[in-house]
This record gives structure tokens, sequence and C-alpha cells, in this order.
């Protein structure tokens, strides 16, 4: 039982073919356009509806086995044509599971469905070598008026770098043209002890946002590029490959013998629209190795300076990988109270000290506080004061949502990770690892947010205003349908559990009197907390280590929310669980056929 996918490429490789894909877990069968982009959790993009023209789809799970059927026209506009009559190369490939990932297997075959009937003995399709994109391995032609030819590398590289306590080695060397400095370059290769992706970043900050970032990726063959880091949490891999003009680097290889791996390039050091490297002076440099050869989350990573003028120092710097908890940059750095911008809500209302109404969440696990503070002034700056408390160190996330569905949900993530408190918004969009987006910085407008990790726990704090331009409301006195979801780490990525619940807040002004000591009456929500449905509030295939894009080495002192010493015991009910209703089926039946001949294909897995 799993993900079923089958691909039309006359290349024969992933890139610039066109898949159609059935995901049980979203009881989806859709088109999508593959780019091979390893930056990406799922190397494709849906197409737009006008192209989801497949007939008569279906996927369906029995006795363990996964069928995907469909009927698609050969020849559609935009897309790859299937010939009648000829040899067509097609892909296939089945996932670990029924989440949309990485392929637990993948192939390619030839098929013409004009020859005669196939033998009893079917392609070689086991255990293929992985395609390589079409990518840059060596000198690359430059343009007319670019930089001349590049000097050579020495045979031998002479300034040593070691990293990762040795795990990771470095060698360098500058060549400086005799013709100009903008020829100059800079010969690198890295020894990893390991089988696995290895990565290179130029950061002038230190930080992994904004860095240039050279990575080689053995999954995909000798693949050796260049990206553009992000640090944005809510990707796999937080950078996104650079245009085919950037992808300059020359003598590329990528080679795994013995255990190890070794990248090897050479970079021009001053190239228009990346970060210079320079030849005297301190560079602030970037490394990481994966956890295996495919695309995915470091196993280890740090920063080291270096200066090429100068002689290597007796003893290395300090690069291994963090033992304790990092303090990372914080990509949303909402923490306190924003600004506002002039004519907009006035001062916040303060929340109480403590958050009488009570709701525990999966099974008990997590529990949600809440109150609502009611404006004297103005319905417009009411707010909802939460803490959610969670009985393990993970990411912990709350959202609203009128439907009860991720998609279309506002949703507000605590991550210790990045000691963030933001607010987003959802998708759904199976492709992506994260199925959300960063509000822009407008409305970012949480209040008093705070996430702290104490005694293996999580504890998320924020007060947010009821009502905000462009985003779902929370009623103060009705019934709100919110979603909860928590990680299996403080690293973004796959939910451990999740599920919605509705809830009256009873809203209640300022007392003049203290607030409620006394044990408050819960109210008992409707939630599911069982098989998650389609709309994942945050979908990955496995769980990722813990990202954290600044390399410090000292643990931080979590600051702890203004909570009381007790927790108030709920007198809740067991709760009623919601039944989701619809399956995320997206097909279009064609009402005209392009051409008079269609293939109707089914797998049987």
């Amino acid at each position: 039982e799993a993900w079923v996918g089958f691909g039309i490429s006359p290349t024969g490789m992933m890139f610039g073919a066109n898949a159609i894909i059935g995901v049980p877990a979203y009881d989806s069968v859709m088109k999508f356009n593959s780019t091979l982009d390893p930056t990406k959790q799922a190397p494709f993009a849906a197409m737009e509806n006008d192209h989801q023209t497949l007939m008569n789809a279906k996927l369906t799970q029995v006795d363990g086995k996964t069928v995907v059927e469909f009927t698609k026209l050969l020849k559609e506009e935009g897309e790859n044509k299937i010939l009648a009559d000829g040899e067509n190369t097609f892909l296939w490939a089945v996932g670990a599971g029924n989440e949309p990932g990485y392929h637990a297997a993948r192939g390619m075959f030839t098929l013409d469905f004009n020859a005669a009937a196939p033998s009893s003995t079917p392609p070689a399709t086991s255990a293929p070598t992985p395609e390589a994109p079409t990518y840059t391995t060596s000198a690359p032609t430059l343009p007319s008026g670019a930089k001349g030819a590049a000097p050579d590398c020495p045979s031998d590289l002479t300034r040593v770098t070691p990293l990762n306590d040795g795990a990771l080695t470095l060698y360098t060397e500058v060549v400086v043209s005799p013709t100009s400095n903008s020829e100059s370059i800079l010969c690198v290769r890295l020894e990893s002890d390991s089988e696995s992706w290895v990565g290179f970043g130029i950061s002038p900050t230190g930080k992994m946002e904004g860095a240039n970032t050279i990575i080689g990726v053995p999954a995909y063959g000798d693949f050796v590029q260049k990206f553009n880091s992000t640090g944005d949490p809510t990707k796999q891999a937080p950078f996104a490959m650079m245009n085919e003009t950037h992808q300059t680097l020359m003598n590329t290889k990528l080679t795994q013998v013995d255990g190890k791996t070794v990248l090897e390039f050479a970079k021009y050091l001053n190239e228009g629209g990346e970060n210079e490297i320079l030849e005297e002076g301190e560079n602030t440099f970037l490394w990481a190795v994966g956890t295996g050869n495919d695309p995915g989350y470091h196993a280890a990573r740090g920063e080291f300076t270096l200066d090429f003028k100068k002689a290597p120092a007796p003893t290395p710097p300090t690069t291994s990988a963090p033992t304790s908890a990092p303090t990372p940059e914080t990509p949303i750095p909402i923490t306190s109270a924003p600004t506002l911008p002039s004519g907009s809500k006035g001062a916040a209302l303060d929340c109480p000290s403590e958050l009488t109404q009570v709701t525990p969440l999966n099974d008990g696990k997590l529990t949600l506080y809440t109150q609502v503070v009611v404006s004297p002034t103005s319905d417009n700056e009411s707010i909802l004061c939460a803490r959610l408390e969670y009985d393990s160190e993970a990411w912990v996330g709350f959202g609203i949502s009128p439907t009860g569905k991720m998609e279309g949900a506002n949703t507000i993530i605590g991550n210790a990770a990045y000691d963030s408190v933001a607010k987003y918004n959802s998708t759904g969009d199976p492709t992506k690892q994260a199925p959300f987006a960063a509000m822009d910085e407008t409305h970012q407008t949480l209040m008093n947010s705070v996430v702290t990790q104490v005694d293996g726990k999580t504890v998320v704090s924020f007060s947010k205003y009821l009502k905000e331009e462009g985003e779902n409301e929370i009623l103060a006195d009705g019934e709100n349908t919110f979603l909860w979801a928590v990680g299996t780490s403080n690293a973004v990525g796959y939910h451990a559990a999740r599920g919605e619940f509705t809830l009256d807040l009873k809203a209640s002004s300022p007392a003049p009197t203290p607030p409620i000591t006394s044990v408050p009456t819960t109210e008992a929500p409707t939630f599911t907390t069982s098989a998650p449905t389609p709309e994942a509030l945050i979908p990955t295939t496995s769980a990722p280590t813990t990202e954290a894009p600044t390399f410090t080495t000292s643990a931080p002192t979590p600051e702890a929310p203004t909570r009381t010493t007790s927790v108030p015991t709920h007198t809740a009910s067991a709760p009623t669980p919601r039944t989701r209703s619809g399956a995320m089926v997206m097909k279009k039946t064609g009402t005209t056929m392009l051409v008079a001949g269609a293939v109707a294909i089914w797998f049987v897995m």
C-alpha cells in the first residue's frame, strides 16, 4: 500500500517528464510536471486545472495492494506525446507509504503499443541507477564577453581544514588569474567519511539565509550544482537551484568509494549576483553533510572562517556539529507585541494571568488554555489569549478553519528550533513538504508570543486579534472550528498527531476582580485524533532531525511564559469524534478528443 506514479518522458529522465500520480492519502489521481529539483520534497508540481483531463481515474487499496486506473489522451497540448505506433519511454515509481514523499523504488522502461504482444519476460526495471538531470559537470561554455578561460587547479590543494570533528575534510587553493582578478578561482575538494550528500556554502553573515551553496547529491548521479539559500523552515530543503546562467562551476566531480564521498569543484571568486569569495581577508563559509545520498535534512553542519592569505592555524576552527540545542536565527521573529502601523488597531489588551477555559486534546497529551478579552472600545480590538502545553519537545500548531479542513486555514505554529511563533496560510498542497506559507510581515500581528521547552515539555503562548482583515474570524460568542497538530520533533516536518475540534469561547470582558483560581469547568471539544485525513497540517515523509540554520554551540536559556504553577484539572467528558467529510479526488473528464487515440492504463501493485 503506497502512492504509485507513472511518467511520460521522451528522454527517460524525470526532468521534463509528465507524471500521473495516485496518492491514497488524498484519494487523488492527478497529473504533474516533473522538475527533478532536489531541493523539493516532491520534485514535481500539479498541472493547472485545464490540464487535469484524466478520464475514468480511480484509486483503490484492497488486501494490501494499490490499484491506480486512468484513461489519458495520447496527444495533449503542452504535454509529452504518447505514440500509438512507435517506442515510448515511460517512468514508474512507488512510494514508501500512502503519504506523498520520496520513492521506495523507481525506474524507466520502453513500450511500443503497436508491437507484437510482449514476451513473458518483463522489461528490466528493478534497482535502476538514478538518472542525472541536466547540469554542468565541466567548465561551462561561456557567453561572448564573459570571463575568459579559467586557470587550472593544482593537482594538490595545500590548505587543509578539518571539519565535523574530523569526519569531513576541506582542501582548498586559490588560483589567481594572471590577466584579471575577476577570473581568479577557488579550487575545492571536500572529503566526507560517509556516503551522503555534501554541501559547501558562502555566507558573509554566517547564516544559511542569503548564502550561496554548492551541493553534491549522489542520488542524482554526478550532480554538483549551485543553490541560493533562504533558510525558510517550511521547506524540505530551504534553498533553490540557481538558474542556468549561474551554473558556472568548473571541474565538478562527485565520487563515492569505500564508504566515503568526495566532492570537487572550482568556482570563480567574484560572480555577479553571488556572494564574493575574498582572496585576501576573512571569509565565512558553511558546511553540511546529509543522512544519506538522497536530498534531505543534514546529519551535521556548521560554519567556519578562512583567510586564504594567512597560513593555516595550528588548530582547526570550532566547526563540530552542536551537541546541545542551538539557538538558530529566527526566520519569522515575531516574539513580542508588534509595532502597529498608523491608523491600525490601538494598544492591545492585557491577557489575564490565568486562562480559565481548558480544552484537553490528543488524549490529554496536549492542553489548550484560552480566554477571550473583549475590548471596551471596539470589537476589532478584542483578543484571544491562548496557551498550548504539550507533553513532548516538538513544534506545536493551532489553526482557525471555518470548514474544519487544513485547506484555507490560518495557523499559528510555535517552533522552538527557531524560537519562532508565527502565522501561516495553509494550502493543503500535497506536493509540498509543509503545505503552508508564512504570512507576510503586515499580518505577523501576534502579541505576547513565546515558545519554551522545559523538562521535556513544550509551551506555546500568544494573543491574537479576533478580527483581522484577510484572515478567518474567531467568534467571541459562538462555535468556532479549530485545528491542532504536534510534530515528531522540533524540526519542521510531518505531524505526529493532529485533529479538529469546536469551541465556543464564551467571551468575557476584563473583570475588576482577580481571575478565577478555582478548578474551571472544561468545555469538551469535538476533535479527531485517529487516522489523519488528507489535509495534513505539515506533511512530510520522514521525521527530519532538528533544523538549526544558525550554528551555535551553546544551549539557549528558555524563557518561561507567564502561567500559573498548577494546571487546572479539567472535567471534560469523553470527546465526541467528528467525522471529516469528502475525499480529495481531483479529476476532470475531457469533453473533446483532440486526437482519435486514447490509452487506458492501470497499475496493480
